[in-house]
């Protein structure tokens, strides 16, 4: 079995938001009574239990008590699965994943809102950077994330023979070994997003 991803590192100190954002939307923390009503914005109640019982953080965008969009959050050490690389957030930044939209509410500003709400949680605890990875890909998320004023960093190679992970570091802004071999899981102190 042979897996290949190429991965740009997204980072950002200052968000810069040029979209206007709705006022008829509540941005707020995610709780844990709020995991059956994520349902609808793809993602099972058991993961948000999960997530939120590891530290993560998720805001979402609700109108009149409806979830509109979601957008997940992580600090640690972690092995980003999609992306194939790891990164250590240290004490002064985060990591943002698993964002998502209803179709019927993209373009409105609710992804940028989501981040704002994030980044401010984090910033009120000295938390100043956050962290994002991207399939070279994916030009739309890139694009998306440029708006927001995120610049690439980094970008990383993984391939994946037989569960045995070679990570190539082509550029990276965080000390780490330029070739990372992990020979199955990746080890106990990292988590995977």
């Amino acid at each position: 079995m042979l897996r290949y991803e190429n991965a740009y590192l997204v980072s950002t100190n200052k968000l810069h938001v040029d979209v206007p954002i709705p006022s008829d939307i509540t941005f707020r923390l995610a709780e844990q009574r709020d995991a059956e009503n994520l349902s609808v914005v793809n993602i099972s109640p058991n993961t948000v239990l999960e997530r939120l019982s590891l530290g993560d953080r998720c805001v979402v965008a609700e109108r009149n008590g409806k979830i509109l969009a979601m957008l997940w959050s992580a600090t640690g050490k972690l092995y980003l699965h999609e992306a194939g690389t790891v990164i250590d957030t240290g004490n002064g930044a985060f990591y943002r994943y698993n964002s998502f939209t209803l179709p019927e509410e993209r373009q409105k500003g609710l992804y940028s809102g989501c981040s704002v709400a994030l980044y401010e949680s984090y910033v009120a605890e000295g938390r100043h950077s956050v962290f994002g990875a991207i399939s070279v890909f994916n030009l739309p998320s890139i694009a998306a994330s440029k708006k927001l004023g995120n610049k690439i960093v980094g970008e990383s190679v993984l391939v994946s023979v037989i569960g045995i992970k070679f990570i190539y570091y082509k550029k990276w802004p965080l000390p780490v070994q330029r070739l990372t071999i992990i020979p199955g899981k990746p080890p106990k102190n990292m988590r995977v997003i």
